[in-house]
């Protein structure tokens, strides 16, 4: 389902999580969420927090070779290796009160069964935190409030939401619609729909 939002609904931006993979030509904006997409042996995944208007998302700051990041690491069968990029942004997208725990991009290298998902490999290195509509709200704890917050407002808490994953680990703009936007956003299904009700709500 594809819905166009009206610019009013979406204000200046939003601070989230935007989800990334790294191809022959550099960094390309998702287009399917994290949980439908499985990555080969040999991918790059990155994910970049940003504060971003409905045409632009910041880009990972770092595009490193998955050669450079899983030299050395080596799989059984049945597994796969995916090197995974983290850019907590930058002071420009940091949300009021909070700080991010690294000022660059981090790097890892993951191992995870042959049939995991992007959504596998993040939760394999970090903790993540997501609504009950599926949107994916922080990585390691960042932010510590709020869920893809306007970057017009002050970030509050998130009404409902889970924890996942494992202990912590340690550019330029990508164009995109606001259609990619959300979907890169989108672990679950309804994410358009809640969030288009959301804005109606807000600008009443």
């Amino acid at each position: 389902m594809c819905l166009t939002l009206p610019s009013a609904a979406y204000g200046a931006g939003y601070r989230y999580w935007s989800y990334w993979r790294l191809a022959d030509d550099g960094w390309a904006y998702a287009t399917s969420g994290p949980a439908s997409h499985r990555p080969d042996d040999g991918s790059v995944d990155g994910w970049r927090f940003t504060a971003s208007s409905e045409q632009d998302a910041a880009e990972p700051r770092r595009t490193p070779s998955f050669d450079r990041v899983c030299a050395g690491t080596r799989i059984k069968d049945g597994y796969k290796r995916v090197a995974l990029v983290l850019d907590y942004g930058t002071g420009n997208d940091t949300p009021p009160g909070e700080s991010a725990p690294k000022s660059r991009p981090v790097t890892s290298c993951v191992v995870v069964a042959e049939d995991a998902t992007s959504l596998d490999v993040l939760n394999r290195e970090t903790r993540t935190r997501t609504a009950s509509n599926g949107l994916l709200c922080s990585i390691n704890g960042y932010p510590e409030r709020g869920c893809a917050e306007s970057a017009t407002k002050t970030a509050t808490p998130s009404a409902a939401s889970s924890t996942n994953g494992a202990d912590d680990t340690g550019g330029s703009g990508g164009s995109s619609t606001a259609v990619a936007v959300l979907v890169g956003l989108a672990i679950g299904g309804g994410l358009i729909v809640a969030m288009t009700a959301r804005r109606r709500r807000e600008n009443r």
